[in-house]
Protein backbone atom coordinates (compact mmCIF):
# COMPACT_ATOMS: atom_id res chain seq x y z
CA UNK A 1 0.00 0.00 0.00
CA UNK A 2 1.19 3.56 -1.04
CA UNK A 3 2.29 5.77 2.10
CA UNK A 4 0.15 8.71 1.71
CA UNK A 5 1.73 12.20 1.42
CA UNK A 6 0.93 14.36 4.80
CA UNK A 7 -0.16 18.19 3.92
CA UNK A 8 2.50 20.34 4.77
CA UNK A 9 3.53 24.09 4.19
CA UNK A 10 6.40 23.66 3.53
CA UNK A 11 5.69 21.74 0.48
CA UNK A 12 2.88 24.00 -0.81
CA UNK A 13 5.31 26.94 -0.47
CA UNK A 14 7.52 25.37 -2.58
CA UNK A 15 5.43 24.48 -5.40
CA UNK A 16 4.35 28.01 -4.97
CA UNK A 17 7.67 29.33 -5.37
CA UNK A 18 8.49 27.21 -8.53
CA UNK A 19 4.80 28.63 -10.00
CA UNK A 20 6.12 32.31 -9.12
CA UNK A 21 9.40 31.49 -10.72
CA UNK A 22 7.92 30.29 -13.79
CA UNK A 23 5.71 33.60 -14.29
CA UNK A 24 8.99 35.43 -13.83
CA UNK A 25 10.15 33.94 -16.90
CA UNK A 26 7.20 35.19 -18.84
CA UNK A 27 8.60 37.84 -21.26
CA UNK A 28 6.52 41.91 -20.87
CA UNK A 29 5.55 41.79 -24.33
CA UNK A 30 3.35 38.57 -23.43
CA UNK A 31 1.51 40.41 -20.60
CA UNK A 32 1.11 43.62 -22.28
CA UNK A 33 -0.53 41.16 -25.51
CA UNK A 34 -2.43 39.38 -22.46
CA UNK A 35 -3.88 42.69 -21.53
CA UNK A 36 -4.50 43.89 -24.63
CA UNK A 37 -6.56 40.81 -25.93
CA UNK A 38 -8.50 41.50 -22.57
CA UNK A 39 -9.25 44.80 -23.32
CA UNK A 40 -10.43 44.06 -26.33
CA UNK A 41 -12.83 41.22 -25.44
CA UNK A 42 -14.09 43.34 -22.51
CA UNK A 43 -14.99 46.33 -25.14
CA UNK A 44 -16.44 44.06 -27.46
CA UNK A 45 -19.07 42.19 -24.77
CA UNK A 46 -19.98 45.82 -23.07
CA UNK A 47 -20.73 47.57 -26.81
CA UNK A 48 -22.77 44.74 -27.45
CA UNK A 49 -24.70 44.79 -24.34
CA UNK A 50 -25.16 48.19 -24.99
CA UNK A 51 -29.53 47.30 -24.91
CA UNK A 52 -29.68 45.68 -21.84
CA UNK A 53 -29.97 49.40 -20.76
CA UNK A 54 -33.52 49.27 -21.85
CA UNK A 55 -34.12 45.44 -20.25
CA UNK A 56 -33.63 41.76 -21.33
CA UNK A 57 -36.21 42.00 -24.24
CA UNK A 58 -35.19 39.89 -27.46
CA UNK A 59 -35.63 42.41 -30.36
CA UNK A 60 -37.08 42.50 -34.52
CA UNK A 61 -39.52 39.69 -35.27
CA UNK A 62 -37.11 36.73 -36.32
CA UNK A 63 -35.67 36.23 -32.86
CA UNK A 64 -38.81 35.33 -31.40
CA UNK A 65 -39.38 32.62 -34.05
CA UNK A 66 -35.84 31.46 -33.45
CA UNK A 67 -36.52 31.26 -29.43
CA UNK A 68 -39.79 29.53 -30.33
CA UNK A 69 -37.83 26.83 -31.90
CA UNK A 70 -35.26 26.89 -29.14
CA UNK A 71 -38.16 26.17 -26.66
CA UNK A 72 -39.59 23.34 -28.85
CA UNK A 73 -36.45 21.50 -29.00
CA UNK A 74 -35.79 21.73 -25.14
CA UNK A 75 -38.79 20.72 -24.85
CA UNK A 76 -39.89 18.35 -26.91
CA UNK A 77 -35.85 17.20 -27.81
CA UNK A 78 -33.71 17.32 -30.37
CA UNK A 79 -34.81 14.56 -32.80
CA UNK A 80 -38.38 16.32 -32.49
CA UNK A 81 -37.37 19.32 -35.05
CA UNK A 82 -36.49 17.38 -37.64
CA UNK A 83 -40.28 16.00 -38.12
CA UNK A 84 -42.29 19.28 -36.50
CA UNK A 85 -44.42 20.64 -39.11
CA UNK A 86 -45.67 23.99 -37.24
CA UNK A 87 -49.39 24.84 -38.00
CA UNK A 88 -49.58 28.02 -35.93
CA UNK A 89 -47.46 30.00 -38.79
CA UNK A 90 -47.92 29.84 -42.76
CA UNK A 91 -51.64 29.67 -42.50
CA UNK A 92 -53.56 27.54 -43.74
CA UNK A 93 -50.75 25.10 -44.60
CA UNK A 94 -48.54 25.44 -41.73
CA UNK A 95 -44.78 25.17 -41.74
CA UNK A 96 -42.38 21.91 -41.91
CA UNK A 97 -39.88 23.39 -39.71
CA UNK A 98 -36.80 20.80 -40.31
CA UNK A 99 -36.85 22.27 -44.25
CA UNK A 100 -37.56 26.42 -43.76
CA UNK A 101 -35.18 26.64 -40.75
CA UNK A 102 -31.46 26.41 -39.90
CA UNK A 103 -31.10 24.26 -36.52
CA UNK A 104 -27.61 25.76 -35.75
CA UNK A 105 -28.63 28.52 -33.44
CA UNK A 106 -31.68 27.01 -32.18
CA UNK A 107 -29.48 23.60 -31.24
CA UNK A 108 -26.63 25.28 -30.06
CA UNK A 109 -28.39 27.45 -27.42
CA UNK A 110 -30.52 23.89 -26.43
CA UNK A 111 -27.30 22.27 -26.22
CA UNK A 112 -25.76 25.22 -23.52
CA UNK A 113 -29.01 25.35 -21.89
CA UNK A 114 -28.67 22.11 -21.02
CA UNK A 115 -25.37 22.46 -19.72
CA UNK A 116 -25.99 24.56 -17.32
CA UNK A 117 -28.91 23.33 -15.75
CA UNK A 118 -27.00 19.99 -15.56
CA UNK A 119 -24.25 21.68 -14.09
CA UNK A 120 -27.11 23.48 -11.63
CA UNK A 121 -27.39 26.65 -13.59
CA UNK A 122 -30.28 28.01 -13.32
CA UNK A 123 -31.31 30.25 -16.60
CA UNK A 124 -34.45 31.19 -17.69
CA UNK A 125 -34.27 30.01 -21.67
CA UNK A 126 -35.32 33.38 -22.47
CA UNK A 127 -32.96 35.28 -20.58
CA UNK A 128 -29.76 32.87 -22.27
CA UNK A 129 -31.18 33.76 -25.54
CA UNK A 130 -30.78 37.12 -25.07
CA UNK A 131 -27.31 37.06 -23.83
CA UNK A 132 -26.55 34.51 -26.20
CA UNK A 133 -25.48 36.70 -29.18
CA UNK A 134 -23.00 38.87 -26.91
CA UNK A 135 -21.39 35.56 -25.78
CA UNK A 136 -20.87 34.60 -29.15
CA UNK A 137 -19.92 38.46 -30.54
CA UNK A 138 -17.24 38.30 -27.71
CA UNK A 139 -16.16 34.94 -28.79
CA UNK A 140 -15.86 35.76 -31.78
CA UNK A 141 -13.41 38.62 -31.59
CA UNK A 142 -11.61 36.62 -29.60
CA UNK A 143 -11.15 33.46 -32.27
CA UNK A 144 -10.45 35.93 -35.18
CA UNK A 145 -7.28 37.33 -32.55
CA UNK A 146 -5.57 33.37 -32.27
CA UNK A 147 -6.61 32.74 -35.96
CA UNK A 148 -4.73 36.17 -37.59
CA UNK A 149 -2.32 35.86 -34.64
CA UNK A 150 -1.38 32.47 -36.12
CA UNK A 151 -1.45 33.49 -39.70
CA UNK A 152 0.49 36.86 -39.79
CA UNK A 153 1.49 37.89 -36.09
CA UNK A 154 -0.08 39.23 -32.91
CA UNK A 155 0.17 43.06 -33.91
CA UNK A 156 -2.47 41.98 -36.77
CA UNK A 157 -4.26 39.52 -34.64
CA UNK A 158 -5.00 42.42 -31.63
CA UNK A 159 -5.65 45.25 -34.78
CA UNK A 160 -8.22 42.28 -36.49
CA UNK A 161 -10.10 41.54 -33.04
CA UNK A 162 -10.27 45.22 -32.00
CA UNK A 163 -11.36 46.20 -35.92
CA UNK A 164 -14.15 43.47 -35.50
CA UNK A 165 -14.74 44.56 -31.69
CA UNK A 166 -15.64 48.44 -33.50
CA UNK A 167 -17.30 47.18 -36.40
CA UNK A 168 -20.92 48.38 -36.38
CA UNK A 169 -21.85 45.92 -38.66
CA UNK A 170 -21.29 42.90 -36.55
CA UNK A 171 -22.58 44.86 -33.27
CA UNK A 172 -25.59 44.99 -34.93
CA UNK A 173 -25.79 41.17 -35.58
CA UNK A 174 -24.46 40.37 -32.28
CA UNK A 175 -25.53 43.10 -29.64
CA UNK A 176 -28.29 41.64 -26.73
CA UNK A 177 -31.44 40.46 -27.80
CA UNK A 178 -31.09 39.84 -31.70
CA UNK A 179 -30.83 36.02 -31.32
CA UNK A 180 -30.59 35.43 -35.08
CA UNK A 181 -29.13 32.94 -37.59
CA UNK A 182 -25.92 35.56 -38.01
CA UNK A 183 -24.97 35.10 -34.35
CA UNK A 184 -23.71 31.76 -34.64
CA UNK A 185 -21.91 32.25 -38.15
Amino acid sequence: MRAIKTFNVESVARKFRGSIASLRKIRKATYLNIVCILAVVIVAATLRSMPLRWGFYLSEFDPYMQYFITEYIVKNGFTSFFSWHDTTTWYPWGRNIALTSYPGLAFTTAVLYRFLHSIGVEVSLMNLCIVFPIILGTATCLMLYIFSKELWGRGVGLFSALFLAFSSSHIFRTAAGFYDDETIG
